[in-house]
């Protein structure tokens, strides 16, 4: 028992950091699924609306945009982490927004392949069921699994 304790206070440090390894890299991929599930479920349930970009921020780590909506006469603001054909967005442009109802301040996805068009100036309060453009919900719906 003596061998063990020395053992466990001499590489005390090094068994807690390989341990937070192991609970991290074990927790991750868990809380990852979580998330594509409820991105898939906002595309099942959620409304749409239109989110207006506000500015783009380049951080140390990541750049991001971020865009503000209104929701059911409520104001929120956001950012996306929007890659690929993202960098072409515009600061001032109106893209679609899909909204989950129950929480529209946290489960919220920018559709920024999706601008607005001219003819539409705004959304009712309570959101659109179907985007006001012609666009296949399966799209959407993989759109917002690979986002």
């Amino acid at each position: 028992m003596t061998f063990l304790g020395s053992f466990f206070r001499k590489y005390k440090d090094w068994i807690l950091i390989i341990f937070s390894i192991i609970v991290f890299y074990t927790i991750m991929p868990i809380l990852n699924k979580k998330r594509i599930e409820e991105r898939v479920n906002t595309s099942n349930e959620g409304v749409f609306s239109i989110a207006k970009i506000l500015e783009f921020r380049t951080e140390t780590r990541s750049d991001f945009y971020r865009y503000s909506f209104y929701f059911n006469n409520k104001f929120f603001k956001d950012r996306c982490y929007c890659g690929g054909s993202s960098s072409s967005l515009i600061v001032g442009q109106e893209y679609f927004i899909i909204i989950d109802p129950e929480k529209p301040g946290y489960n919220n996805f920018l559709l920024y392949n999706y601008p607005v068009p001219d003819s539409i100036t705004s959304a009712p309060p309570e959101g659109w069921e179907e985007l006001p453009i012609p666009v296949d919900k399966e799209e959407i719906r993989k759109f917002l699994e690979d986002y």
